[in-house]
């Protein structure tokens, strides 16, 4: 005997066929193939671990509390926490006056934490005590009715040694006393005053003493050609600046032109100028010369369409010119041969015209007059599937114009009968077809072998077309309401309650709803989850279409039938037609049926 060959898995060459993927937390499988008999082989593969990066500070650590920083992983988005360590106070060395002393009351002082203000070492300061003026103050408002005389605390102003002052007549100074001295723009003021008390008399106003200039001119900017200048004088008491005054601009000092390039009848002359004051120069261009005519001019007469003039030829560069210019004469058309061709809505008009003169014809283009058109009419209502279309007609030359209406992009509905938001339509109408819409649910709890994911609802859609059921086979949009949900973790199954199975239906998002093309009505259930395993509600070899436990040839040529729209899918042939659709997207593909064969033939795994 021979002995067995062993399974060749290849597994360092070979990437195998990823059955689960490995998670922060959770093992892989990698099923890896027998190259010689197709037989598989499961390998587990390690968790890749979380990557916590640096994390972010969600709260700051204080001198007293503890700080906190979280850590999310990008691949599975859990967190962790870590705790920074509360820092601890930093006292400074030197005391900070709390409450300061005052003569009569003690203070205190402390150190202070240098981050939070907390304080620590606190302690008293005793009262400074009053310290008294060794003169005394007097507060005497009127000789005539008294006052006190005191000493203060030079601190806090506190009073001692109080002592009443007499009424007494004033005693008034023998000078005036200056209050306010006069300035060059505003008056000063004198009066007597008494030389015990506040009192004054004989107030005199001092007049202002206006301006004292200076005798010359300060240049603040010098004169040019171009620009102004300016002068000013400074009070001599105040030192303001003022008696501003403009010197306008010189203008330029322009010398006589000189020819640097005398003009001739075919080159312009140049002449140039300059300024005696700052030295500008200018140059200006000498206009051409004219020409200069000798003998007999060649006469050209004026036609309809152009001038006249007398030819010469000029005796300094004796080159030909045109002078004694004549107008043209203009047209002179005959009115029995003018042809008139009217504008249409469309098109332009004109007017042909021959001249009796010269014969030369003239177009006159009329333009169109523009088609008429009456409202618009919808020749074909749009959908969310397809495109609509409206016409209107001019009412002149009967022309039609088309204009496309875009597919429908926002639906708003409620079945008015159970308030679910689903409605529905002929593939080629607008929506509008009436439903009976039952919420059916526990109608489906009890098949035997439908296992589905999480069920949002369920609904039970019959389609009526003035009052009559529409039959199953013909197509249908039915609009499920998905809310806010993703589109990519909801499912849309079609259930046969009669065999007990649920098949899932390709659909596409629609502001809100799940859009699916049918051809029955129905069980129609919303899930939440995947497609895959006991959803289909029977074991099944993965491309084994017709059942029989084996993937062959035959089964790869009922898939191509079903892609080729040689067969289509009833509620019959429905469990063959989802064993064929390998991805579960409501569709069967070439390429799903080319991938059934290879493996029937052992070149691939499905």
């Amino acid at each position: 005997m021979v002995a067995p060959l062993g399974h060749d898995f290849d597994i360092g060459n070979s990437e195998g066929y990823i059955q689960k993927y490995a998670t922060c937390e959770e093992s892989g499988v990698t099923r890896y193939v027998c190259k010689r008999c197709g037989t598989g082989m499961d390998v587990t593969t390690p968790p890749t671990g979380h990557s916590w990066g640096d994390g972010e500070t969600v709260s700051e650590p204080t001198c007293e509390k503890d700080g906190e920083k979280k850590y999310t992983c990008p691949d599975c988005q859990k967190t962790k926490t870590e705790v920074l360590p509360q820092l601890g106070h930093d006292f400074s060395d030197a005391y900070t006056a709390d409450v300061p002393a005052t003569c009569t009351v003690d203070g205190k002082e402390s150190r202070h934490c240098t981050r939070c203000g907390a304080k620590t070492d606190e302690r008293t300061v005793e009262a400074l005590g009053h310290s008294f003026s060794p003169d005394y103050y007097y507060d005497v408002e009127d000789c005539s009715t008294g006052g006190t005389a005191y000493r203060k605390c030079t601190r806090c102003g506190e009073k001692t040694d109080v002592i009443d002052v007499a009424p007494a007549e004033h005693t008034w100074a023998a000078e005036d006393t200056i209050d306010k001295s006069p300035t060059c723009t505003e008056d000063g003021q004198s009066s007597v005053h008494c030389l015990h008390c506040n009192a004054k008399k004989d107030v005199t106003v001092i007049p202002a003493e206006g301006h004292v200039y200076d005798a010359e001119y300060i240049i603040k900017e010098q004169v040019t050609c171009t620009t102004p200048g300016r002068l000013s004088r400074k009070c001599i008491a105040c030192g303001e600046e003022t008696d501003l005054a403009l010197i306008p601009p010189l203008g330029h000092d322009w010398s006589q032109p000189e020819i640097i390039r005398p003009a001739t009848c075919i080159e312009s002359g140049e002449s140039r100028r300059t300024c005696s004051r700052c030295g500008l120069a200018e140059t200006e261009t000498i206009p051409l010369a004219p020409h200069t005519k000798q003998g007999v001019p060649v006469t050209t007469m004026a036609t309809c369409t152009t001038q006249g003039y007398n030819s010469y030829i000029c005796s300094v560069c004796g080159k030909p010119f045109d002078t004694d210019h004549t107008p043209a004469l203009g047209h002179s058309f005959d009115t029995s041969k003018t042809v008139i061709v009217a504008p249409s809505c469309a098109n332009e008009g004109s007017v042909t015209q021959i001249c009796s003169v010269c014969g030369e014809t003239t177009e006159t283009k009329l333009p169109a007059t523009g088609h008429k058109y009456g409202g618009w009419t919808v020749s074909r209502n749009a959908t969310l599937l397809k495109e609509g279309e409206k016409q209107r007609t001019c009412s002149v030359c009967g022309g039609i114009q088309t204009q496309v209406i875009p597919k429908l992009e926002s639906i708003t509905v409620t079945d008015p009968a159970t308030g679910v938001g689903i409605i529905a339509s002929k593939s080629d109408h607008p929506l509008g077809l009436t439903l009976k819409v039952e919420a059916a649910r526990e109608q489906i709890e009890g098949l035997e072998g439908v296992t589905l994911p999480e069920v949002s609802i369920v609904y039970k859609v019959e389609v009526y077309e003035n009052g009559a059921l529409l039959p199953a086979g013909e197509e249908y949009l039915l609009l499920m309401p998905i809310g806010s949900t993703a589109p990519d973790s909801i499912h849309i199954y079609y259930l046969n309650p009669s065999v007990g199975l649920a098949y899932p239906r390709g659909f596409a998002p629609a502001n809100g709803y799940a859009a699916i093309v049918a051809s029955t009505s129905g069980y129609y259930a919303v899930c939440k989850g995947t497609a895959s395993g006991s959803v289909m509600g029977n074991d099944y070899i993965a491309g084994d279409v017709d059942g029989d436990g084996s993937v062959t040839a035959s089964d790869a040529r009922t898939a191509l039938r079903f892609a080729a729209k040689l067969d289509v899918p009833t509620e019959e042939t429905y469990d063959v037609f989802s064993r064929a659709d390998l991805n579960s997207d409501g569709v069967v593909t070439a390429d799903e049926a080319r991938k059934i064969l290879r493996a029937a033939a052992k070149l691939e795994a499905l």
